[in-house]
């Protein structure tokens, strides 16, 4: 048997102080803070409880240092953590299916690795225009352990939101989400692609005492789709791609795979992002995915040289003359130890280079809608998207990035480019309803405005008003009172009024100042009565002709003087009579042409006293 083989010496400090113990178990895995139990055993309930379980109880938040190692001294392992729970059990139970009870006396002292720390109360936090490299440097500062953050996603990510998680929980998401590993050693704390040292050689029945292979049909066949809203750009990727590091045996499954599930699948990118790439390495990590839930192997060894995260290669003894196996990555590992340093773990692998595992670990978030208030307007693109202020981000002085403004209308057409529809950008200090696409966190979108306490003030009584109103005083007022003003109301704050009286029939324009019409031909059709009243002047241009016709009687009233001119000749053709009443006299002036009366009947002169004629030259009467 091999040296790897042989036991292990271990160790278990708490707060500093080794601690004698019957049995340890330590579970890790990927995503996750790990599990660790270590089990002392007392020969009576008198000495367990004599222990003073005061002082068991109080080893909760005590720091734990677990150290293995081999008794020739190679491949040492720790691990670090916190005591979170303490079990004093004294319990009896049946032996097999005779009568005889057996009570157990044990203390079981129950902990997590460090990253625990990282795992307390849930809370809300958001990132603008952050990598994930910062989002993670940001959110483990204060942590006691070593972080190492490479990840392969290295755009910037335009909003994330930490939505009612602990920090351990939204970095696991954000592994899951952008398809990088995420996993805590024992020391150090990896979010993303590890340094990874030499990979250790594993040989079947001298190394590994149990080994399993599980291969899976998977189907893997996804077309990716995502939008990008500021270049209003649709994406879609291929349904497969084909990876130049292939293993042998993910080929022959890939294969098999492939022809049991024939259909393509489609499915949203699960992201925001600002560049097509982005969508298409998110597609990548579903089907890299799929490839690594196709293989996996589990196994069994003595020896602690293993670690998780660690790379393996799986080879057969020669004589088997079976190819190796392959190179694995770690992603699950159970470690157990006794007193007497007998070792063994039982671990989970899958193949090098398809590592996308988070989603094995992860539950599936889901953000619901909530109220928002608007911090800014002023959309630097001007594409009329503002940027918002949830009630808890206020205290941390954090906003939205700038979201897109959810409408009745909106788009271009033909003839206009852009804000055709519904254009209703909300005001800084106005209250928003945010939602977001797809349930998403990292993608919300304002839904709507929301009227509250301060400002609501309702439709009136029976809800009979509706209106629409502006920042600075402007408004559209529909009435929809039948028994009492019922009418449209249009006005602005400088006193400009259109009122349509729909009870009376009645449309009332009013201005402080001018009303200009302006228009290429203009027709008023007046069924009955027409009325104009002027204050002060009227002045009446006409380019050509002017004609006016009336069926009756006209009547002209002028308080001052009547003056008319005429360039050209004036007819008057008049089939009644013609009276002409002047209380002063009456004169009239002629050029060098004459005057021309002519009468088909009698020509009547009559003066109360002379009539005078006076010419230049001489006159003639006929």
């Amino acid at each position: 048997m091999e040296l790897s083989l042989n036991p292990v010496k271990p160790k278990v400090r708490f707060d500093g102080e080794e601690f004698l113990f019957e049995s340890l178990i330590l579970e890790q895995k990927m995503n996750s803070c790990h599990y660790f139990e270590v089990v002392k055993e007392f020969f009576s309930q008198d000495e367990m409880w004599k222990a003073k379980p005061v002082e068991l109880v109080g080893m909760i938040g005590s720091r734990v240092l677990i150290y293995l190692e081999h008794l020739d001294g190679s491949h040492p392992y720790e691990f670090s953590g916190w005591v979170t729970d303490v079990q004093i059990d004294s319990w009896e139970d049946f032996v097999d299916s005779s009568d005889y009870r057996h009570r157990s006396n044990k203390v079981r002292i129950i902990g997590q690795g460090d990253v625990v720390k990282l795992d307390g109360a849930t809370t809300m936090n958001s990132f603008v225009d952050c990598s994930l490299s910062s989002i993670v440097k940001q959110t483990t500062r204060d942590s006691r352990f070593e972080v190492k953050c490479n990840p392969k996603h290295k755009a910037l990510l335009p909003y994330a939101m930490q939505y009612g998680e602990s920090k351990f929980e939204f970095l696991n998401r954000l592994s899951c989400t952008y398809g990088e590993l995420f996993y805590y050693d024992g020391r150090t704390l990896f979010f993303g692609t590890p340094d990874d040292p030499k990979s250790e050689d594993l040989y079947v029945d001298q190394d590994l005492t149990s080994l399993r292979t599980s291969s899976s049909a998977v189907p893997r066949k996804y077309i990716g789709y995502g939008y990008l809203p500021v270049e209003n750009q649709f994406v879609r990727t291929p349904a497969c791609f084909e990876r130049n590091d292939k293993h042998w045996l993910i080929d022959t499954v890939t294969k098999r795979s492939d022809y049991l599930f024939p259909d393509k699948g489609i499915v949203e990118a699960g992201t925001s992002a600002y560049h097509d790439s982005h969508i298409y390495d998110m597609a990548d990590n579903r089907r890299s995915d799929a490839a690594g839930r196709m293989m996996n192997i589990e196994g069994e060894t003595r020896t602690c040289r293993i670690k998780l995260g660690g790379l393996v290669n799986v080879f057969f003894p020669l004589k088997m003359d079976v190819p190796w196996l392959g190179q694995y990555r770690i992603i699950q590992i159970n470690h157990r130890v006794d007193k007497n340093g007998n070792y063994s773990n039982h671990f989970v692998a899958i193949p090098s280079r398809y590592e996308y595992v988070p989603e094995r670990f992860t539950h599936k978030l889901i953000a619901y809608p909530e109220v928002a208030t608007v911090s800014d307007n002023n959309d630097p693109k001007g594409q009329g998207r503002v940027q918002v202020q949830f009630h808890w981000q206020k205290p941390l002085s954090l906003t939205t990035n700038w979201l897109r403004v959810q409408t009745p209308d909106a788009g271009s057409s033909d003839k206009v480019s852009g804000n055709r529809g519904l254009v209703t950008i909300p005001e800084v200090g106005d209250q928003v309803m945010v939602g977001f696409e797809h349930g998403d966190p990292h993608r919300p979108f304002v839904m709507g405005s929301l009227f509250h306490g301060k400002n609501g003030k309702g439709g009136d009584t029976g809800n009979h008003l509706k209106s629409i109103s502006t920042r600075s005083g402007h408004h559209i007022v529909f009435n929809d009172d039948e028994q009492g003003d019922w009418s449209i109301t249009i006005k602005d704050q400088g006193g400009n009024i259109i009122h349509l009286d729909t009870k009376g029939k009645n449309i009332e324009i009013s201005t402080p100042e001018t009303l200009t019409v302006n228009a290429k031909n203009i027709s008023l059709n007046v069924l009955e009565n027409m009325s104009t009243h002027i204050g002060k002047n009227n002045s009446l241009t006409v380019g050509e002709t002017n004609a006016e016709t009336v069926q009756g009687m006209k009547n002209t009233t002028v308080s001052g003087d009547l003056n008319v001119f005429v360039s050209g000749s004036l007819v008057e053709n008049i089939e009644g009579d013609v009276y002409s009443d002047t209380k002063q006299g009456k004169t009239v002036v002629n050029g060098d042409h004459g005057i021309d009366s002519k009468v088909n009947g009698t020509f009547y002169r009559e003066a109360q006293k002379k009539i005078r004629n006076n010419g230049g030259e001489n006159s003639s009467f006929f």
